[in-house]
């Protein structure tokens, strides 16, 4: 999308707000032409009756009400047409974000930065196009001093040019002094920014209350934000002591107008009136141009914008589109990993390794393994979460990079161990939907069939808002927020369900039931789990041992167990563990 192709994009939706600006525009014009001439008049019938000089100076009274009332009109419409282009730049940012079909390149720092990159620019569009029309306006508006002044002195009119040049470069300087110096400085405003939402988040405070952390993350949120400060105001004085000096032509230009004028005068050329009305024009126009100069750091800005937009579009989108016809994805009867070696952005180091594996409808596969073996990576991949390159995964023998991969998605459920907290109610927690009443119904069904997964005292009304974001919403236990979000992914009853140590928030009791529910009512259906709780395996058809980014082993419960590799060292020393613990209850008991 370039210039032209997005600025038609943001004034689509706006063409009324843009033509009643562009309207009230061309009614300036006329006003400055009757304020020259009113002002000529008055000074060359100064010694003409007092009642001439009344009525004159009403009339220029009347055209400067005239022109605050349109300028507080064109105040309202410019504040309105930043609002609506506010949002829709930021509905634009969100449907870019909602293009990318995987999270590899969205979990990495670089993401992050590009974003705030580009949301730094993103929010200085409303302003060029604001500016635009203000740039329109003053052009107008000094073509009609021009046009008045050059009847008395076109010399004068070059001056005024030529003084008014520096300020041109001046701008543009700024402007790529200014992007650089963002750009250089993106990861202190991220680290301030992060910090300060540690800081302020209310389900962050429990730690830092009891580690005595908020002094420390305190003072490295003021070391980030002074080291920004001292970063900006060194940008605002070098501007600054650029700009002084451009700041001295222009007085120059209009004291060398003056003494053109003041000759003028003294030769009888032109009247009183006529000095007073064309330096009083000379100055509005100065100041035309210099609005004018100045706002041209915006078009460099724009520039700017649309090149982070192109870069944002060809790393986190445009990769994810495929140049051949993508296939509709079929039901999951099969899933192959073939050969698959994985290595996060900007890491050097693989997580996965040469990992085969093989998964047909209706298998419950459970991936086990120490913290950092790639057990997690391994099943996240599997459920087209992360991009990978061709041949290395395949879904019923075709590869899926070849699929629709937003249609894949529609047959895959996960619970990630860091769920979401959504402020939602809890049927749009669940569905993730617009609710209505036959959305009702059928959640009605399932939390009854469920009823472990939704807290007792709400189930009555699960139109309750939950969380800590909203008055009189409901907040949730660590535990109860993760049997809605198993809750979430049981509702979608999709072919492919991902348990990513789904029910560590919970107790064992529970747990317990839950798992056993689900894979009752999921008889025919791929469900992975990955965990550390070990006695969840004994249900799955399939073990998956994991270590340092391999799998070492594979097969049932029994056999990994009767053939005393790792996975029985691991069922060994948690079961040993869990006897310790149940002999130390009972002896407090």
């Amino acid at each position: 999308m370039n210039m032209m192709h997005w600025t038609r994009f943001l004034l689509k939706d706006n063409l009324l707000i843009t033509l009643g600006l562009i309207s009230l525009i061309a009614c300036f014009p006329v006003l400055e032409w009757i304020r020259f001439s009113q002002t000529q008049l008055f000074f060359n019938s100064i010694t003409d009756a007092i009642n001439t000089l009344v009525w004159i100076a009403l009339i220029l009274g009347f055209v400067h009400i005239i022109d605050l009332m349109l300028q507080r009109i064109q105040g309202v419409l410019h504040e309105r047409f930043s609002l609506k282009i506010g949002q829709m730049l930021q509905e634009y940012v969100l449907s870019l974000v909602e293009k990318t079909n995987s999270i590899t390149t969205l979990e990495s720092p670089k993401y992050r930065e590009d974003l705030n990159i580009l949301n730094n620019n993103i929010s200085k569009t409303s302003e060029f196009l604001i500016t635009s029309l203000t740039i329109l306006h003053q052009i107008v508006v000094a073509s009609i001093y021009v046009y008045l002044i050059q009847q008395f002195s076109w010399l004068t009119i070059v001056i005024v040019f030529t003084f008014a040049l520096p300020s041109v470069i001046y701008a543009l300087t700024v402007a790529n002094r200014t992007d650089k110096h963002f750009q250089e400085n993106s990861q202190l405003q991220l680290e301030g920014d992060n910090i300060y939402g540690l800081l302020t988040h209310p389900y962050v405070q429990k730690e830092l209350i009891v580690f005595s952390a908020r002094k420390f993350l305190m003072n490295k949120w003021r070391g980030a934000a002074q080291h920004l400060i001292k970063n900006n105001s060194k940008l605002l004085i070098k501007n600054a002591n650029v700009g002084f000096i451009v700041d001295i032509f222009s007085p120059i230009g209009f004291v060398l107008a003056q003494v053109i004028l003041i000759q003028k005068l003294i030769s009888n050329t032109i009247t009183l009136g006529d000095y007073v009305a064309v330096t009083t024009s000379i100055a509005m126009l100065e100041g035309s141009l210099k609005t004018i100069m100045l706002s041209t750091t915006v078009f460099k800005n724009y520039n700017l914008l649309v090149k982070r937009i192109k870069h944002f579009n060809i790393v986190y989108v445009d990769n994810n589109k495929r140049t051949n016809t993508l296939l509709p994805c079929p039901e999951i009867k099969r899933v192959e990993v073939r050969s698959l070696s994985f290595t996060y952005p900007l890491q050097s180091n693989a997580v996965l390794r040469n990992v085969n594996l093989n998964m047909n409808k209706g298998d419950v596969v459970a991936i086990v393994g120490d913290n950092g073996s790639g057990k997690s990576t391994l099943a996240k991949i599997m459920a087209g979460l992360h991009a990978i390159p061709d041949g290395h995964l395949f879904i019923n023998g075709i590869d899926l990079n070849d699929m629709e991969r937003q249609e894949y998605y529609k047959q895959v459920a996960v619970v990630n161990q860091d769920f979401i907290k959504y402020p939602l109610t809890i049927y749009e927690n669940i569905s993730m939907k617009e609710v209505d009443e036959n959305d009702r119904s059928t959640l009605d069904l399932f939390v009854n069939q469920y009823p472990m997964l939704v807290p007792d005292q709400l189930r009555a009304n699960l139109d309750v808002y939950i969380g800590a974001e909203y008055l009189h919403s409901n907040q949730l236990s660590g535990g109860q927020w993760q049997r809605i979000a198993i809750a979430r992914a049981l509702y979608k009853d999709s072919s492919l369900l991902l348990l990513d140590e789904a029910t560590s928030e919970v107790d064992p009791q529970t747990e317990a039931d839950i798992v056993n529910h689900l894979l009752h009512d999921r008889v025919g259906k791929t469900t992975i789990i990955v965990t550390h709780n070990l006695y969840l395996t004994r249900q799955a058809n399939q073990i998956v041992v994991m270590d340092k980014g391999e799998i070492v082993e594979k097969g049932s419960f029994t056999e990994l167990v009767s053939k005393g590799g790792k996975f029985y060292r691991m069922w060994a020393s948690q079961n040993e563990a869990n006897k310790l613990t149940a002999a130390g209850m009972e002896a407090e008991g």
